[in-house]
C-alpha cells in the first residue's frame, strides 16, 4: 500500500514538474519574441493646435500676436511620452513587428498617407543582454516611400511593420543575431475566446524600463462579444504593456490596446505608473487582416 502511495506521489511530482518547465520554457520563449518601444510623440496634430488656438482666442477680447502665438507654441510643444511592447511575428523567412497602433503612429501625415512616428525608437533585452537602438525613422513613409508599415483604424488599434524586404531585412537580421525568436504566424489563433479562459500578457511594464526588463502575467477572459474586434481582459497591467501580445494556452489571440479608462496616449503619460486590472485585447483576426494589407502592397 505505501509502496502504491509512494509511486502515484513520485508520479505526479514528475507530471507537475514537467508541466512546470514546459510552462516555464513557453514563457521564455515569449519574452525573446517581444520589443521595447518608446519615445515621444506630439499631442496635437498641426490642424489640432490651430483649432485649439482658435478656441482659445475667442475668451480673449483684442488680443495681440505676441499671445496668440504664445498660445500656439504651448499647443505645440505639448508631447507625450511613449512606452509600450511589439511583437515579433514570422511568415517563412519574412519578420514583422505587431503592435498597437496608437504607440507608433504620427500625429501628421505625408502626403495625406498615415505614417509612423520617427520619434519613437526599439530595443529588446535578451538573457541581459541590451540591443541597439532600432530607429523607426528610417522605416517612415516620409524616409522610406515604400510600404514598410500598415496601419488598422484608430478604433482597433493595430500596426503591422515589415522587415521583409532587402531595404529592411538588417534589422530582422540584427535581432534574430541577438537572441530574438519570432512567433511563427501559425501560433497566432483566430479562435473565439470565452469569459473565464486563461491568459498570458507579455511586455515591457512601465516600472521595468530603467532595468529594460520584461516581463509576463496571468488572468483571464472578461467578456467577449464574438461580433466585435476587441474583447475584454482582467490582467493586471502597466501603461508598458500596450501593444504587447496575449496568450491563451501556446497561441497569441491578441495584442493589448488602451487599459480601461484611458483612451490616449496624454491619459497614459498623466498617470505613467497606473496598474489597470481590466484592458481591452484587440483580436488577432485584426493582426493577420492588416498583415494581408500589408503583403499585398509588399507584392506590387
Amino acid at each position: 500500500m505505501k509502496l502504491r502511495l509512494y509511486i502515484a506521489i513520485t508520479a505526479f511530482t514528475l507530471f507537475a514538474s514537467t508541466g512546470f518547465a514546459q510552462d516555464l520554457a513557453f514563457t521564455e520563449n515569449i519574452k525573446k519574441s517581444i520589443v521595447k518601444l518608446e519615445g515621444v510623440q506630439m499631442r496635437y496634430s498641426f490642424d489640432e493646435v490651430s483649432k485649439q488656438l482658435l478656441k482659445r482666442l475667442e475668451a480673449i477680447p483684442n488680443y495681440t500676436q505676441r499671445e496668440s502665438a504664445d498660445i500656439r507654441e504651448e499647443y505645440a510643444s505639448q508631447k507625450d511620452t511613449i512606452r509600450g511592447t511589439a511583437t515579433l511575428i514570422s511568415d517563412g523567412d519574412k519578420m514583422y513587428m505587431v503592435t498597437a497602433k496608437h504607440l507608433i503612429v504620427s500625429k501628421e501625415k505625408t502626403d495625406g498617407m498615415e505614417d509612423i512616428n520617427q520619434m519613437i525608437v526599439g530595443k529588446v533585452n535578451i538573457n541581459g543582454q541590451l540591443s541597439n537602438d532600432i530607429n523607426m525613422i528610417g522605416l517612415s513613409y516620409f524616409f522610406a516611400r515604400k510600404p514598410t508599415f500598415a496601419f488598422s483604424s484608430d478604433q482597433d488599434d493595430v500596426a503591422v511593420i515589415s522587415f521583409a524586404s532587402k531595404n529592411f531585412k538588417n534589422y530582422g537580421d540584427y535581432l534574430k543575431a541577438i537572441g530574438c525568436v519570432p512567433i511563427p504566424l501559425q501560433s497566432i489563433s483566430t479562435d473565439e475566446v470565452s469569459k473565464g479562459d486563461e491568459l498570458i500578457a507579455a511586455g515591457y511594464p512601465e516600472t521595468s524600463f530603467q532595468e529594460r526588463s520584461t516581463a509576463t502575467n496571468t488572468g483571464k477572459v472578461d467578456g467577449n462579444n464574438k461580433a466585435a474586434t476587441s474583447f475584454k481582459a482582467k490582467i493586471t497591467i502597466t501603461p508598458g504593456y500596450s501593444g504587447g501580445p496575449v496568450f491563451k494556452g501556446n497561441k497569441m489571440v491578441g495584442i493589448i490596446s488602451y487599459p480601461d479608462d484611458m483612451t490616449s496616449n496624454a491619459d497614459v503619460s498623466k498617470k505613467p505608473y497606473a496598474k489597470k486590472s481590466s484592458e481591452t485585447v484587440i483580436k488577432a483576426s485584426v493582426i493577420l487582416a492588416v498583415l494581408k494589407d500589408l503583403q499585398s502592397k509588399e507584392s506590387k
